[in-house]
């Protein structure tokens, strides 16, 4: 009987650790997704009317391995975050080549239940105020992240993004988002997050920044860009803070994929 029953309770283990692998093979290179309809309507949302979950994309790299971990790279797409696919998780895949990180994209949000449409750029600007609508949102998007993500190592991470999602990133560093901070040490901001401030904080000396900026359009706000950008990099060598700085020329409000190479070469360094 004894004999019986250990012949089961290996067959039983044999056979569980066989769909457990089967499973994590076909994970490999997916992209999965988790959802928050807790959480407040995004960005999208306030600005189109669409009534769209808040939703976590992510995707594990193509050489996936289920006892290894991997660092995160979480990319925001600009505008009202319309582009979460493409523009977010799909440009982490494109700059990554899909190996090495698991990728990641969020949802942008700003306060209230709708854009003030009379604003600069029709209201979906993200600014300061924004901060503690953005931090409670991602607060429990990354936390439940990393809970069920096992393979994703919980510190010396990347965030970053385009346009708004630079700014949405800057607003993070400057409110010294316990969540980020903990788990993110490494940041691109893309055309965007040119109020970034905080950089005294003792917590900045441990982190890295890479900005990146267009040097031509016919908008007013590209010498503003231009020169926040200068002044970051300027306030972050005065402190000692490490703060790369990346010229796209001949480009405007953009980022090109021709300096994904930059970018993953950057990243490496870290």
């Amino acid at each position: 009987m004894k004999r019986l029953f250990s012949f089961l309770l290996i067959w039983i283990l044999f056979v569980t650790l066989s769909i457990a692998e089967e499973k994590l093979e076909q994970k490999s290179g997916e992209t999965l997704e988790l959802v928050f309809p807790e959480i407040v309507p995004t960005l999208f949302t306030q600005a189109t009317g669409e009534e769209r979950v808040p939703n976590l994309l992510y995707r594990l790299p193509d050489n996936f391995s289920a006892d290894k971990k991997y660092p995160v790279f979480v990319f925001l797409t600009g505008g009202t975050g319309s582009g979460m696919e493409k523009g977010g998780l799909g440009r982490a895949v494109q700059i990554t080549g899909g190996k090495d990180y698991i990728t990641a994209t969020l949802p942008l949000f700003r306060r209230g239940n709708e854009v003030e449409k009379d604003e600069l750029f029709g209201g979906v600007l993200i600014g300061v105020d924004d901060f503690p609508v953005i931090s409670k949102a991602y607060g429990a998007m990354l936390t439940k992240f990393f809970k069920e993500v096992p393979n994703a190592q919980t510190t010396g991470n990347f965030m970053g993004g385009f346009s708004n999602g630079a700014h949405t990133t800057a607003f993070l560093v400057s409110g010294q988002d316990e969540t980020v901070l903990k788990h993110f040490q490494h940041f691109i901001l893309a055309d965007g997050g040119i109020w970034m401030s905080s950089l005294h904080r003792y917590r900045m000396k441990e982190c890295s920044f890479l900005g990146l900026y267009g040097d031509t359009d016919k908008y007013w706000t590209r010498p503003v860009i231009i020169q926040q950008f200068k002044t970051m990099k300027m306030t972050a060598d005065a402190l000692d803070v490490s703060f790369e700085l990346i010229e796209m020329k001949g480009f405007g409000h953009k980022f090109p994929a021709e300096f994904d190479d930059d970018v993953l070469a950057w990243m490496k360094r870290q």
